[in-house]
């Protein structure tokens, strides 16, 4: 009898753990990435001479917040790269905006674009280990729920700019 219970109380918590982990996805299927974001995603990769594709883990059906974009269990250090990952839970379940984006040791240059500027609610943004020059744009300080970002190993010149300041969430630079 012990090892029926046992057996049902794994089955028990089992489903319990399916049924919390597997909401995101399913609401995320139904809900799609902001427009403005989408259009500034394409700008900024087509300017790196990134493309995403269906052979892209993410961005599987032509909008970026799909696939690997939207899937939990995926920690950021095991992100594609590039890549976004994205929260769907705004505007009632509908609407999808990328909070990580990675892109590393890609051999990029430049300085970083204005239009990152669109991803509002970015929390980590990675794009360390490429040629990006320049000065680190001031425009960074706008990220207000920044807590990652990763800039070394570029060749960046000059002062950080004070804006960056203004990032309260910030917990790694």
């Amino acid at each position: 009898m012990g090892v029926i219970n046992n057996i049902r109380w794994s089955l028990l918590c089992s489903l319990i753990i399916f049924l919390s982990v597997s909401p995101q996805h399913s609401i995320a299927q139904n809900a799609h990435t902001d427009p403005s974001e989408v259009r500034a995603l394409n700008v900024i990769f087509g300017r790196w001479g990134i493309t995403t594709n269906s052979s892209s883990k993410w961005n599987i059906s032509g909008d970026p917040c799909s696939g690997t974009a939207i899937d939990d269990n995926i920690k950021r250090e095991d992100m594609d790269n590039p890549g976004v990952k994205c929260n769907c839970t705004y505007d009632n379940n509908s609407t999808c905006h990328v909070t990580h984006m990675r892109v590393q040791k890609l051999e990029l240059q430049g300085p970083i674009p204005e239009e990152i500027t669109a991803f509002k609610f970015m929390t980590y943004l990675k794009i360390n280990l490429n040629h990006f020059s320049g000065t680190l744009p001031p425009f960074l300080g706008n990220f207000s729920v920044l807590e990652q970002l990763d800039v070394g190993h570029n060749t960046f010149h000059g002062t950080v700019p004070k804006e960056l300041g203004n990032l309260k969430n910030l917990n790694m630079l």
